[in-house]
């Protein structure tokens, strides 16, 4: 949220989006899940993204929201809206030959 809210604040001209899980209860299910932390880290995390999807689901602090319900579903939503805001850029298969590109991706 703080990262989100400097750049608001910044002369640049950013497109925001913010990925949000299906609900507060699938992101517990999901680190749950995962079996890597433990119940203090557990409810540190819920804690603070409680309070990042109360943000982000806010009108007007992201251009777009994106949710996370099924991560291939996700990610195409994603490709055409990137496509539809930059339509500029090419999209490719990864094993396509690279072309005179003079963009850098780090």
């Amino acid at each position: 949220m703080q990262g989100v809210q400097k750049v608001k604040a910044s002369s640049l001209d950013p497109v925001l989006i913010f990925i949000s899980p299906p609900s507060k209860a699938d992101l517990e299910k999901r680190l749950r899940g995962r079996g890597t932390e433990t119940e203090g880290q557990i409810q540190t995390r819920l804690g603070n993204a409680a309070k990042e999807l109360d943000y982000g689901q806010q009108a007007g602090n992201f251009d777009r929201v994106f949710v996370n319900a099924d991560l291939k579903a996700c990610f195409e939503d994603m490709v055409q809206a990137f496509l539809a805001w930059y339509p500029h850029l090419v999209e490719t298969a990864p094993d396509d030959e690279p072309k005179n590109c003079t963009c850098i991706v780090s």
